[in-house]
């Protein structure tokens, strides 16, 4: 299937999930364009935002263009973040259980970049790997909310290390921390190849896990013309957008969050680099690390003017310093590292923990 073919698929399916929110898009208009993705974000961000009424303590309901009035009740309190927090909920009517992110910053560009992240995925046979969105709306009393449809069985990763890494080195851990790294690097390789697109925030609380079912025990994909098979024992999802973006102009970027609009382009490997370093900054997933773990991201972690790895052994600043640094230095320098490219990547886990991923020509 040809790159023009995987466009014109991307393109019909994110119109199609933006004309499923309400919201009217003519993907015609669009198909001949440059950046077409760029343009519907534009296009749609100018109608207006469904409105949400509070009916109750912690009831909503609101009008969808479509389907008429959608009532639904928030229940728990999955995750909270300094720009929001994550609820489950459901649907009057429905015991169908949903996730809604609520928060009093502007959602929509996130929502717009998550669902083209679901697109993207989902033409590649990945579906699982982003959570699909399918409302949003805005309210004075509760502030911007979206909701996804959770998967089943997932667990944040920060938790699930927490739960299952063990205290002393061994290689169950090493697999726990490289089977993760494997699938999110070849997830950001197709995400960067076909909209440009930097997660910006791929660390331990916006990584889920989920159990894989029975079709989904391996995961191939062709890179650079190699073929790459990972055996994963448990799926990993990504989640939060409200960092990410994708191209705007050579200078800027189209991102929810205007504090780093000025970043520039995106950069190829930044999200895969960041995502190695804040590993490897947490104190807890190094104690746990074999020697083979440990010299795979001294490997992996070679930046373009130090080992990040033994920066980071330094112990110079705290975990928070440490995070800070790793944050903003792929900001405000041009990032580069042939050492943790998607292809290198694989290869090198590959050669450490076959058990993980194999690479055929």
């Amino acid at each position: 299937m040809s790159t023009t073919s995987i466009q014109t698929q991307i393109l019909e399916l994110f119109a199609l999930q933006i004309q499923n929110l309400g919201f009217e898009i003519d993907v015609q208009k669009y198909v001949h364009l440059q950046n077409p993705f760029l343009e519907i974000c534009k296009d749609v961000q100018n109608q207006p935002m469904h409105i949400l009424t509070t009916t109750a303590k912690n009831r909503f309901s609101y009008n969808h263009p479509t389907h008429g009035i959608r009532s639904f009740q928030l229940l728990n309190d999955v995750a909270e973040g300094f720009y929001g927090t994550i609820y489950s909920s459901k649907w009057e009517n429905n015991l169908e259980e949903l996730y809604i992110k609520q928060s009093m910053y502007p959602l929509f560009k996130e929502v717009l970049l998550q669902i083209l992240a679901y697109c993207v995925l989902d033409v590649y046979k990945f579906s699982w790997v982003v959570p699909k969105i399918n409302d949003v709306f805005t309210s004075k009393e509760f502030g911007n909310m979206f909701t996804m449809i959770p998967k089943k069985d997932t667990t944040i990763y920060k938790i699930y290390l927490e739960n299952n890494y063990k205290p002393q080195p061994c290689i169950e851990n090493d697999i726990m921390i490289f089977e993760v790294v494997g699938q999110l690097a070849l997830y950001n390789y197709i995400l960067e190849k076909e909209i440009g697109l930097n997660h910006r925030d791929l660390r331990t609380p916006n990584i889920l896990m989920i159990c894989p079912n029975e079709t989904q025990k391996t995961i191939t994909h062709v890179v650079d013309g190699v073929c790459i098979t990972i055996h994963p024992k448990n799926h990993a999802l990504m989640v939060d957008f409200g960092n990410s973006c994708i191209p705007h102009t050579e200078k800027k970027v189209y991102t929810p969050s205007d504090q780093y609009a000025v970043d520039s382009t995106p950069k190829a490997g930044r999200d895969l680099f960041q995502m190695l370093a804040y590993l490897y900054n947490q104190k807890m997933i190094r104690d746990g690390l074999t020697e083979t773990g440990h010299k795979l991201f001294h490997s992996l972690l070679q930046g373009s003017t130090r080992n990040w790895a033994e920066f980071l052994l330094q112990n110079t600043y705290n975990e928070k310093e440490n995070f800070d640094v790793i944050y903003m230095m792929t900001f405000g320098f041009k990032f580069y590292s042939t050492q943790c490219a998607p292809l290198s990547i694989f290869q090198k886990i590959s050669q450490a923990y076959p058990q993980i991923i194999t690479c055929t020509t």
